[in-house]
């Protein structure tokens, strides 16, 4: 199955240093609840952003409208798998944009969520689910293999975006 790409640092360096995280606990978490508006429209967190953004993308205007009442994240996931028309290389295309602009957006407009990610700096941000290699890294932070990234089974896609975005801020911030 073909998946979203994004230029991850793929490079073993051995004194890189990772933030690690995995729970809706977690303010770096798709799941963490903030209030963020894009566009117009009002999102409980960047899960229900995304999920919205791929019904929209795929022009399933009727799950779209049921995920922007949906309150609960796993609920909002459900409902993304749940997209009509899909089309896996459209998809590819621009997931990892909508998971950029919705992850800034909820860390530009809640000044305690950006004080968290500033406060990873200079380490990577690395979503550790053992269940998710697409985004995390397939490995739980209490593996082993999760300290070398050549051991990954994972791309960390949500990992580097937040990273990139971290970055981004502090360039910003320091102009």
């Amino acid at each position: 199955m073909a998946m979203c790409t994004t230029k991850g640092n793929t490079s073993s360096d051995v004194n890189e240093q990772y933030e690690f995280f995995w729970s809706s606990d977690s303010p770096f978490s798709q799941w963490y609840f903030a209030d963020m508006t894009i566009d117009g429209l009002t999102f409980n967190c960047a899960e229900q952003y995304m999920m919205y953004k791929k019904a929209v993308l795929m022009g399933d205007d009727n799950i779209a409208s049921q995920i922007l009442e949906e309150r609960n994240p796993r609920a909002q996931k459900y409902l993304g798998r749940r997209v009509q028309n899909w089309n896996q290389l459209l998809w590819d295309k621009h997931c990892i944009d909508i998971v950029k602009k919705g992850n800034l957006e909820k860390f530009k407009q809640n000044k305690y969520l950006r004080r968290k990610l500033m406060s990873t700096f200079p380490k990577t941000l690395v979503e550790a689910s053992p269940y998710d290699s697409i985004w995390g890294i397939g490995l739980h932070k209490s593996d082993k293999r999760a300290q070398h990234k050549q051991f990954w089974r994972g791309t960390n896609f949500l990992g580097y975006i937040l990273t990139d975005i971290r970055n981004y801020l502090f360039a910003q911030e320091t102009d």
